[in-house]
């Protein structure tokens, strides 16, 4: 699997484009930052699953990490 772009289906059934091809912006709240969806810019390790993050996409500002 290449990891330019691909299709992710979310915990709750949504299926979203990702890939650090795809250009998107900050899931956070009120922010409109251009991210990409690549790994990078994911909250967890998994797309797609919360089991270690949130599954969403977020800018430097808003992606935290232990």
């Amino acid at each position: 699997m290449g990891y330019a772009y691909y299709t992710v289906t979310r915990a709750d059934g949504t299926e979203i484009e990702a890939g650090y091809d795809v250009a998107a912006v900050c899931e956070e709240d009120g922010c409109t930052e251009e991210i990409d969806r690549g790994l990078a810019y994911l909250c967890g390790s998994t797309p797609g699953t919360p089991e270690d993050g949130c599954g969403g996409y977020f800018c430097s500002r808003h992606l935290y990490t232990d």
